[in-house]
């Protein structure tokens, strides 16, 4: 069962004004659980700490035309 959070409505107020925002928090606190709820619409890429953080940082650009905004990436583990 999903509890809505307190922070969805600053993380709404935070895209009004930036067109990134960081969800940072310890492990399993739920923070991907969070973004899936609130965002179902977006794309989420969740990176691979070598396959695709290598891509992503070897060509930027291309990853991005990849993965077109909105996008929520999930760094996991990484």
């Amino acid at each position: 069962m999903y509890l809505p959070r307190f922070a969805v409505s600053r993380i709404q107020d935070l895209l009004r004004g930036f067109p990134a925002v960081v969800v940072c928090g310890a492990r399993q606190v739920g923070k991907t659980t969070l973004l899936r709820q609130e965002f179902p619409d977006w794309r989420m890429v969740v990176l691979d700490p070598v396959q695709d953080v290598g891509g992503a940082r070897s060509d930027p650009d291309l990853f991005l035309e990849s993965h077109p905004p909105p996008l929520i990436l999930d760094c996991g583990n990484s």
